[in-house]
């Protein structure tokens, strides 16, 4: 009898795992969410001391070189699925003028499942767009009649008429 239960149990574990297995490849674990807030303030200076000042703003998010949604800062988290890296791109528009947005560019990695908090602090300085007038682009290089190159000049048997 003791080879008989031992038979009958074999046979209920492989009728266990005949079960399972397809399930776990039928319906795949959920993705992990994560959970998304920004906190946002600025640094003033003010009678030569360094004060704290809270500010909103919109975001739009990127995840896996898509856009992901927005999130407007101190306001209600976002949701996003996976734990992969997330690039928060402010949205010049919704912010107060006369903040430095250079620090609100970022990417977020080693993000976890569940909440995140992220705080951006900006300082005070005109707002920064990329490619915008102001950023450190090269200033428009023409030649000037000093500094012309003399290849660039015209050969007089070039302009000959040949007829």
């Amino acid at each position: 009898m003791n080879r008989r239960v031992r038979r009958v149990r074999f046979l209920s574990l492989l009728l266990a795992l005949a079960l399972l297995l397809p399930a776990g490849v039928l319906f795949p674990a959920a993705a992990e969410t994560v959970s998304l807030r920004v906190t946002l303030a600025g640094i003033r200076t003010q009678d030569g001391l360094q004060v704290r000042v809270p500010l909103t703003g919109s975001f739009r998010l990127w995840q896996n070189g898509r856009e992901a949604g927005s999130l407007q800062a101190g306001g209600s988290p976002a949701l996003l699925s996976g734990t992969d890296p997330i690039r928060l791109e402010p949205m010049p528009e919704t912010f107060t003028p006369g903040w430095d947005l250079t620090p609100a560019y970022c990417t977020l990695r080693d993000l976890k499942a569940g909440e995140n908090t992220v705080e951006i602090l900006l300082q005070e300085g005109a707002t920064a767009l990329p490619g915008a007038a102001g950023d450190s682009v090269p200033a428009d290089e023409t030649d000037t009649a000093d500094e012309a190159d003399p290849a660039d000049e015209a050969d007089p048997a070039d302009e000959a008429d040949p007829a």
